[in-house]
């Protein structure tokens, strides 16, 4: 077992109790990690025209800067802590830094039965190096490091949790296996493929990769849900009749496609009776009615979208329509209300889930030059991963214990923003970038949305936001602890 060995908490000024101020004002080396972060000046002006750093009302001015008590001395912790009834239930995220082996130890007690959705983007096992984890194992030690890691979200997950894991082509076959060993086939959501990199790898010998997979699995399928994605504008000027909640169009009743033959679908081959003049229809032939069957354009017989009881209730409800095609041949219609929103799909392709435009830049926005972490993910792939399993529970809980660059921390609060919610993070990393790059990224991403070249943008839109971090033992700490003592006996 691995201790924590030190802790501190990163807090915005909001949060902070104004007889603080003075302290924070005194302490030059908060005013330095500021600086170094770029939060006291955007690129043309400081960020505050009227106030100059250094002041309390500079302070006052800037509620979104976050105060880093690993700066501060004991006293000044203890005022903070006695200033909040219970800090640590206030807080929005947690970061972790050590092994994370370690560190699932540690939190599957701690949030037993209590996390909503867990991310993980693991080492892919091939020939790159920049990976902090071992990479090149053999195959059974691989999935041995992966299991170790995996086996315990399931104490960890909500009856109604998720987990994804990202993965590559070459590794696919034998991480499905895993997790369906760990999670159970029954329990498994689907497949996710991701175009991450559109122009493809000029390195591979034979196919272009350009893609990666997100395997989702539940701790029970039957609880878990998933949140619809948004209609983009255009989906919703399709729904032109009506206004509001109660938009809708007009769609066919007739189906095509796969499984839409009267031998394959029976009971949903029949006739509808309709009188132009009367308005009226049946599914039994009366006088002046047109007789219409369910054939294609290209005089094939299909059948409808429902059954005859069906029909028979939309039609009692007034969700059926009739008019004309082009060459005056009578068409059955069935009511389509405007949704929520529209399923996820299995295979994403679009350029915003690019890594290098929405990942790498991404970095070099926050951070200008030597961001210092290769390969991260594309912030808009994250989101919508989180979209789907936390959308509609703004409360969730989201873990990732391989958190590479910190963009599950980031595209959380993203999605915080966009709907005031108060999802929480875990992330666990034991790379040098946890301090360099992870831990700024949040104080950054929490001061201001966007940035280029390392300076915030004009426009600056920050949120109240506290984290925690936690450093736990490493190895090295552990051999540098051990004494050695010879005894009597050895001479």
């Amino acid at each position: 077992k691995k201790f924590v060995v030190s802790s501190h908490y990163c807090i915005t000024l909001d949060r902070v109790p104004d007889s603080l101020y003075p302290m924070i004002v005194a302490n030059q080396k908060q005013w330095n990690q500021w600086a170094s972060l770029r939060l006291l000046k955007d690129a043309n002006k400081d960020v505050a025209s009227h106030v100059l750093p250094g002041t309390i009302a500079f302070l006052k001015a800037n509620p979104y800067l976050a105060v880093d008590t690993s700066l501060f001395d004991k006293d000044f912790l203890a005022q903070l802590l006695a200033s909040v009834d219970d800090l640590d239930a206030s807080i929005d995220g947690t970061l972790i830094k050590g092994d994370n082996f370690q560190a699932v130890q540690l939190i599957s007690q701690r949030f037993k039965n209590a996390v909503d959705y867990i991310y993980l983007d693991p080492p892919y096992n091939t020939s790159e190096n920049s990976f902090v984890y071992k990479n090149q194992y053999k195959e059974s030690s691989w999935l041995s490091m992966i299991q170790s890691r995996v086996s315990p979200a399931l104490s960890v997950l909500k009856e109604s949790g998720v987990m994804s894991c990202a993965i590559d082509d070459y590794e696919l076959p034998y991480l499905e296996g895993l997790l369906d060993a760990v999670f159970q086939p029954e329990n498994r959501l689907g497949n996710l493929v991701v175009e991450i990199k559109p122009s493809g790898r000029t390195n591979d010998k034979y196919l272009a990769t350009s893609h990666e997979y997100l395997l989702f699995y539940a701790k029970n399928a039957i609880e878990a849900d998933i949140d619809f994605f948004p209609l983009s504008d255009e989906q919703t000027a399709q729904y032109s009749l009506g206004d509001g909640d109660g938009s809708f169009k007009w769609r066919d009743f007739l189906r095509t496609g796969g499984y839409s033959t009267p031998q394959e679908r029976p009971n949903s081959y029949y006739p509808i009776f309709f009188n132009p003049e009367t308005k009226q229809a049946a599914l039994e032939e009366f006088e002046g009615a047109t007789k219409i069957l369910p054939i294609d354009s290209e005089g094939n017989h299909r059948v409808w979208r429902k059954t005859p009881p069906s029909f028979l209730e939309h039609l009692r409800k007034g969700e059926i329509n009739f008019s004309t095609n082009r060459k005056g041949e009578w068409k059955v219609q069935l009511i389509d209300r405007i949704k929520d929103g529209t399923r996820p799909k299995s295979v994403w392709v679009n350029p915003k889930y690019d890594a290098s435009s929405h990942g790498t830049k991404l970095l070099k926005a926050l951070f200008g030059e030597g961001a210092g972490f290769s390969f991260p993910k594309s912030i808009n792939a994250v989101e919508d991963a989180l979209h789907i399993n936390c959308a509609s529970k703004k409360d969730s809980f989201v873990v990732d214990y391989f958190a590479g660059s910190g963009t599950t921390g980031h595209a959380l609060i993203n999605l915080n923003r966009k709907d005031s919610g108060s999802r929480k993070y875990l992330l666990v990393e034991q790379g040098d970038y946890f301090d360099s790059v992870i831990k700024p990224r949040i104080q950054k991403v929490v001061y201001c949305p966007t940035w280029k070249d390392g300076r915030p943008s004009t426009n600056i839109e920050g949120i109240s936001h506290a984290f925690k971090v936690l450093y736990l033992e490493s190895y090295e700490d552990t051999l540098n602890n051990l004494q050695l003592r010879r005894t009597s006996a050895q001479g």
